[in-house]
Formats: structure tokens, C-alpha cells, sequence
């Protein structure tokens, strides 16, 4: 069997790995698929892709999409924007590889106010 990197298409997976693994090289911790209570879904509960912490303190939460949903912003009217918005914290969009490095600059730019 012949298989190539170039056959695989960039998953949520790849690109909520290499924000964690950037995260940890800015000092920042990211805690992974985050089970936190929610007023939007019937089970009570919503899991978060990301959330971030600075010091102890929550900086905010990222919702990760692979690319093949790149640039397209969270549907204000969908649950899970709603469930995200419920959260009172600052919640990003990273759809893609490509998007990593603005998401980073964002929450720095957030976790600078927390010091």
C-alpha cells in the first residue's frame, strides 16, 4: 500500500493539535474537548474544542473546523454559536492551518489584558 500525506485532507483534529502544541510554546495552557453546562442543549452540557487559560484564568474558548469550512464564520442562529455565546467568555473560530497564527495573535492579545 502506496499512501501519501498529500491524500489526506486537513481534519478538526490536525488543527486543534497544532493550536495546542503552538499554545504550550506561548505559556499558554489549552484544555482540550471541555465539558462545560449549557442553557442551549437538552443534555445540559455542550463540549467546547478549546478552552485557554493564562495563569489560571480562562482567556476564552475556540471552536475548531477543518478546512473544508474555511472562512466561514459560526451561524449566529445555530446552537452551537448560541451554546459558545452562553459561555460569557470570548469565543474564536480557527477553520483551518492557515488560521492559527491570527487565532493565536487574538488570544494573546486577551490573555495580555488578564496580566
Amino acid at each position: 500500500m502506496n499512501l501519501n500525506i498529500q491524500d489526506y485532507k486537513e481534519t478538526e483534529a490536525d488543527v486543534a493539535a497544532e493550536f495546542y502544541h503552538r499554545c504550550k510554546g506561548l505559556g499558554l495552557v489549552a484544555k482540550m474537548e471541555v465539558k462545560l453546562p449549557s442553557d442551549v442543549h437538552r443534555s445540559g452540557f455542550m463540549r467546547a474544542d478549546a478552552l485557554v487559560f493564562q495563569i489560571g484564568k480562562v482567556v476564552c474558548a475556540v471552536e475548531f473546523k477543518g478546512c473544508r469550512r474555511s472562512k466561514m464564520p459560526l451561524n449566529p442562529k445555530s446552537r452551537q454559536y448560541r451554546a459558545y455565546a452562553g459561555l460569557s467568555i470570548p469565543f474564536f473560530l480557527c477553520s483551518g492551518s492557515d488560521e492559527i497564527e491570527d487565532t493565536l495573535d487574538d488570544v494573546c492579545a486577551l490573555a495580555d489584558k488578564l496580566i
